[in-house]
């Protein structure tokens, strides 16, 4: 997964969004600041919201590197014919247009 720091130098979010199979997505989010927390993430395919979830799944290398409890990744399955229809997806932070990884065509 390619990580994307949010923001500016001095931001404390981490994140990534990728294609994990073909109508499968997932990631990982958490703030440096206050890794505990646990954030919500929306899934948009066109700039439509399909789907929100919880990014409280757990990340093998988070887990490695000591980030909180390591459970801040994220998996969505969308039907095949959103994908098929869609031209790109993306991940924010819920009720937000802060970027969770970067866009996917």
């Amino acid at each position: 997964m390619k990580t994307l720091l949010l923001s500016s130098a001095k931001s404390t979010w981490r994140s990534a969004f990728d294609r994990i199979g073909p109508t499968s997505f997932g990631g990982y989010v958490y703030d440096k600041a206050q890794p505990a927390r646990v954030q919500v993430v929306e899934i948009l395919v066109d700039g439509v919201s399909v789907a929100v979830v919880r990014a409280a799944r757990p990340v093998p290398s988070l887990m490695r590197q000591g980030i909180g409890d390591g459970r801040r990744g994220f998996f969505v399955a969308l039907a095949p014919e959103i994908v098929s229809r869609g031209r790109g997806g993306e991940a924010r932070l819920a009720n937000s247009d802060t970027p969770v990884g970067k866009p996917i065509d």
